[in-house]
């Protein structure tokens, strides 16, 4: 059942990412397309701003022919230079002709109105180009040259015309591609709002139902046995709901009758424990006795080998539709299922954080019993204990940086002890984020260290936090033990971080405790001894 869940979840959350990056990619063409004809638009625009300026270039050096008659320098230079303007407006009017590339670009192809301009171009300037060339060929003093001077004067500013006319043409062909960009862009503006508002509405129905789903687990932790959640929909998230109900009414059951058992098991005890006081009983009735015992336990055997089978079932179950939404939520808020609205992000966040929250507390709840069973597996070696607090503190960092801690460390790198690194490195973990919580968002201050002492490695972990009553600091280690219920909403927790971490040190032969006074800070000390255990 939970396998179809997941694949259903996937299959909508695919069609939304889908519906997303159509919409996405045709933005994205839109853009590019729109951009490319503006840039076309404007280059084509520049060659005919570069031929206008050839045409007052030519006129200027024709000048400058017909007035350097004795300086024959001058008149070399400006013959070359009317020869190589000849040639680059030739270029860039065939370019502009046939609508094709000039200095390795696009130009904008002409439309009919534009080409008529341009026919009448290329007519006056062929004419134009020959007297340009008997300028540059001929005598300065013959009639030809006078003739050619004086017809360049006369058609100069009906060519500049012809070439403002053609530029004009183009502008007025810019402005309408632009008018027609503007269009679309409004259009999937339309289709943008339309497809992230369903998103906002399907995500909005999605999150409901998980949001009742994590408060009923929130009240399970406050000790609320008896409460359910709330089925709201039939879709994947109800049928999760109803199986989530399901298992917490097997568990109900199953804790009624492990109950059950136990008073039957204390009642035999205490009528064993009768009958080895009176000496009066024959051999045979305690053979009797010791058999229904021997009966009894192995009977309680099962009894917890059942129970840990069914936690080892029920965390699997668990965490198994979590993976998908914690790995859909991190989609969604990198952006890669495309861009939301800020308060869908932070609805996702909510999601994201909550199933967490859930998975945190369904691996704190496998910790813990574990460790009641004494089935906890270690792997022990040499480490030293530097190199924990530093991955710890690395942990930390960001959190710290973001609300102005100070996060220090205060151990000399040769102490070296022998444990389950990954184990200690979680006691490290949970202290510092305990510390974390209750200290000063601008002037907190949290120093992790650790030193040898009397044959033992002692991890100090302390604090200039708000502290903890002393009537209140006996209990701290018991499971689902908090200070105060305002502090479990402020800070949020399950209250079993520190009995997991009393558990581990213990299991490592060692031990914890701390000191703090109200108003001026904590510490958490635990100690392993240095030649650690097998």
């Amino acid at each position: 059942m939970l396998n179809t869940i997941r694949r259903s979840l996937s299959a909508k959350f695919l069609i939304l990412f889908s519906v997303m990056l159509i919409t996405a990619g045709i933005n994205l063409m839109h853009f590019l397309y729109f951009e490319n004809l503006k840039h076309s638009d404007e280059y084509t625009l520049n060659v005919l701003g570069e031929q206008k300026l050839l045409i007052q270039q030519m006129e200027y050096y024709a000048i400058s022919i017909a007035e350097g008659a004795n300086d024959y320098r001058t008149i070399d230079e400006s013959r070359k230079n009317l020869e190589e303007n000849i040639q680059e407006y030739d270029s860039a009017l065939q370019a502009l002709t046939n609508g094709g590339t000039f200095g390795g670009r696009y130009l904008t192809p002409p439309t009919e109105d534009i080409r008529t301009y341009i026919t009448s171009n290329n007519q006056l300037w062929n004419e134009y180009k020959q007297r340009v060339k008997l300028i540059v060929n001929s005598e300065i003093h013959g009639q030809e040259f006078q003739d050619a001077l004086r017809y360049m004067d006369e058609n100069t500013h009906e060519l500049l015309t012809i070439n403002k006319q053609i530029a004009q043409g183009y502008t007025n062909l810019a402005d309408y591609k632009w008018q027609l960009a503007n269009e679309m862009t409004m259009l999937f503006i339309i289709l943008n709002a339309i497809v992230f508002g369903l998103a906002f509405v399907y995500t909005r129905r999605f999150l409901r139902p998980l949001k009742m789903l994590t408060s009923t687990i929130n009240s399970l932790t406050k000790g609320q046995h008896e409460v359910r959640a709330k089925v709201m929909t039939n879709d994947d998230i109800g049928i999760l709901a109803r199986s989530f109900n399901s298992m917490l009414d097997i568990i109900h059951a199953r804790t009624k009758e492990l109950e059950l058992k136990n008073k039957i098991s204390e009642k035999v005890n205490a009528h064993i424990n009768a009958l080895v006081k009176k000496e009066s009983e024959s051999n045979q009735r305690l053979q009797l006795l010791a058999v229904k015992l021997k009966e009894q336990a192995e009977k309680l055997r099962e009894v917890d080998v059942a129970k840990e089978e069914f936690t080892s079932m029920i965390t699997h179950e668990l965490k198994t539709p979590l993976v998908p939404i914690q790995g859909y939520c991190e989609l969604l808020l990198d952006g890669t299922l495309g861009e939301l609205t800020q308060e869908q992000k932070e609805k996702i966040q909510i999601v994201y954080e909550s199933s967490l929250s859930l998975l945190q507390l369904i691996q704190d709840v496998l910790d813990v019993h574990k460790l009641e069973l004494g089935k906890m597996n270690l792997s022990i070696r040499d480490v030293t204990a530097k190199e924990l607090i530093d991955r710890s503190i690395k942990r930390f960092k960001p959190v710290v940086e973001t609300k102005n801690i100070e996060l220090v460390d205060g151990t000399e790198p040769e102490i070296i002890v022998r444990c389950d690194p990954e184990r200690i490195l979680q006691v490290i973990n949970n202290l510092v984020s305990n510390a974390v919580k209750f200290v000063s968002d601008q002037n907190g201050r949290i120093k992790v260290s650790a030193r040898r002492e009397n044959g033992s490695v002692v991890f100090v972990v302390e604090d200039n936090g708000i502290g903890i009553p002393k009537e209140k600091q006996q209990n701290l280690f018991k499971k689902f033990y908090q200070v105060d219920a305002s502090l479990r909403r402020n800070t949020g927790g399950t209250g079993l971080g520190l009995a997991i971490c009393k558990g581990l040190v213990e299991a490592h032969n060692g031990k914890i405790w701390m000191d703090s006074d109200e108003g001026r800070g904590t510490k958490f000390y635990f100690s392993i001894p240095i030649g650690g255990m097998n």
